[in-house]
């Protein structure tokens, strides 16, 4: 059954003309108590002590909608997960179910090792003309935190790079074949990379995508950790047979914290690679953490990250950053707005509006909230580029015929509720 021919509550139907956000919540608060929804949570995990089977067992006496639960599987990419648990179980999951499941999940262990060859690949080339590169997420954080390539969806790889060695290792994707999703020369480049903080570039069979980077989130985002850093700290891994450089386990938890946030955590698999990571690295150097966390203007997302690995997925913190916790009275509120949004009908995404003043309450500096409200107005997206090349020498259009364009496609709603978010 699809979400949009689900019944819809009663509460619902009563708010019926009341405002959107109203109806959403009622909508999302609803998702995330139904079966399927409590189900996917209590099997994300790549293991289950006596209690959590306990758990699982005891939604599984609820009546299941097996074909929402998988669409909701395969929507937080989560399945492989998914399946792993439900095996344990044949005696509360129909066979059909069960053998689905693991077809499923065995397709997308396939699609893992063929990216994993691919990513070899790419790093070979990139090694054999002295381009440093770090894989992010992907096979390596599969390997890193569920201990198993297969346990992890991924449908991309993202590798880091130096600022300086972006042109070039576009030229050597190039000449293997790879396109580049935005046709630039070298100097509309160097201004992309300006304000652009990733280069996607596609395979020529379309099997592909490698997204290139040189920085850790978009500019608009105004999260202040310099990428040079994480150079300092890296550590070698073995993967498929060869050693790659790897981000510390403390600067990879506090990347997967900040992208979560960028992306509002609407998907589980992001909060599962939280818990997953805090379970393989329970070593983790959690005062660093917190310090860099601080210094970069991230240590809410961190705390949201965490505290969303706990209360949903169980995960278990130090004594220092429950503390912290504790002490940031924003938490709650972002909480529970994000549970329930993790489970809300992909009919109705999050506005532009909604995610820029989910941002704003993700950010404990008001210095970085200003910086991001800017950023937001005259940064160009990949999409400007895209849509409109401009020469090299007139790209600062972009930032001057922004606003022009946001006014346009959302008029003064959006800025109005966000300034006013800002001075309340």
């Amino acid at each position: 059954m699809s979400y949009s021919s689900m019944p819809r509550s009663d509460e619902h139907v009563r708010l019926r003309g009341e405002s959107g956000l109203v109806k959403r919540a009622v909508n999302t608060r609803s998702a995330a108590q139904r079966p399927e929804s409590r189900l996917l949570l209590a099997c994300a995990r790549t293991t289950a002590d006596p209690a959590q089977s306990a758990a699982i067992r005891a939604v599984l006496d609820s009546p299941i909608r097996w074909p929402e639960l998988i669409a909701l599987a395969e929507q937080h990419k989560v399945l492989p997960l998914l399946s792993r648990q439900l095996q344990a179980f044949p005696d509360r999951v129909p066979q059909p179910v069960l053998e689905q499941l693991r077809d499923m999940a065995m397709s997308a262990a396939r699609q893992s090792l063929f990216l994993t060859g691919a990513l070899l690949n790419v790093l070979a080339l990139f090694q054999s003309h002295g381009i440093d590169a770090i894989p992010l997420k992907g096979p390596l954080l599969a390997t890193v935190a569920y201990g198993n390539l297969a346990l992890r969806q991924f449908d991309d790889l993202d590798i880091l790079v130096h600022t300086q060695d972006m042109l070039p290792a576009r030229d050597l994707l190039i000449a293997q074949g790879y396109q580049p999703l935005v046709q630039l020369s070298d100097r509309q480049a160097e201004s992309y990379l300006r304000s652009q903080y990733v280069y996607p570039f596609i395979s020529g069979d379309g099997s592909t995508i490698v997204e290139l980077h040189h920085d850790i989130r978009p500019r608009y985002f105004a999260f202040h950790l310099d990428p040079e850093r994480l150079w300092t700290r890296l550590e070698r891994l073995p993967l498929g047979g060869r050693e790659v450089l790897n981000l510390s386990s403390e600067d990879l938890l506090l990347m997967l914290c900040v992208h979560g946030a960028n992306h509002c955590w609407e998907r589980l698999a992001w909060i599962c690679d939280l818990a997953e990571l805090i379970r393989a690295r329970p070593d983790l150097d959690w005062p660093l953490l917190l310090d860099e966390a601080r210094r970069s203007g991230g240590e809410r997302m961190l705390l949201l990250g965490l505290l969303l690995a706990r209360e949903l997925l169980g995960a278990t913190l130090p004594e220092l950053m429950t503390r912290r916790i504790a002490e940031d009275a924003a938490l709650p509120r972002l909480l529970a707005a994000t549970t329930a949004g993790l489970f809300r009908e992909p009919t109705q995404p999050l506005t532009a509006s909604e995610r820029a003043r989910f941002h704003l309450r993700s950010r404990e500096r008001w210095r970085d909230r200003w910086q991001y409200c800017l950023y937001l107005l005259i940064s160009p997206t990949e999409e400007d580029w895209t849509a409109q090349p401009l020469p090299a020498a007139l790209t600062f259009l972009y930032a001057l015929s922004r606003p022009l364009k946001l006014l346009g496609r959302y008029g003064m709603r959006p800025l109005k509720d966000l300034i006013g978010r800002q001075d309340s």
